[in-house]
């Protein structure tokens, strides 16, 4: 449903990996297809973004691409802070798009 807005409040670990938050993320929604591309976004400035990973099971598209591996990037490694927002897309052509708030670090 379009502008249907739900929210799940995620505990992770600085010791985790995106790969981890992906799959936490994942579960807390409900989702079943895993075999869809996921990417992290990051907003450098009010317009400008960039794309941390791009990542499918078995398909390294981040290794191929210079982008971070999701199962090897940690959480602390992003630079996090409270207040942060950052955005967590699944399946490209559905285009499940998640906006991520951090509220404590």
């Amino acid at each position: 449903m379009e502008g249907k807005k739900t929210s799940r409040a995620i505990q992770i670990l600085g010791s985790q990996t995106l790969e981890a938050l992906h799959e936490a993320i994942f579960q807390a929604y409900g989702r079943w297809d895993r075999d869809h591309l996921h990417e992290f976004l990051f907003w450098k400035g009010r317009r400008e973004r960039s794309s941390l990973d791009i990542h499918m099971p078995d398909l390294r598209i981040g290794a191929r691409t210079g982008l971070r591996d999701p199962d090897r990037t940690r959480i602390r490694s992003l630079g996090l802070f409270e207040g942060r927002t950052f955005a967590y897309r699944f399946d490209l052509g559905d285009d499940w798009l998640h906006r991520i708030d951090v509220d404590s670090v």
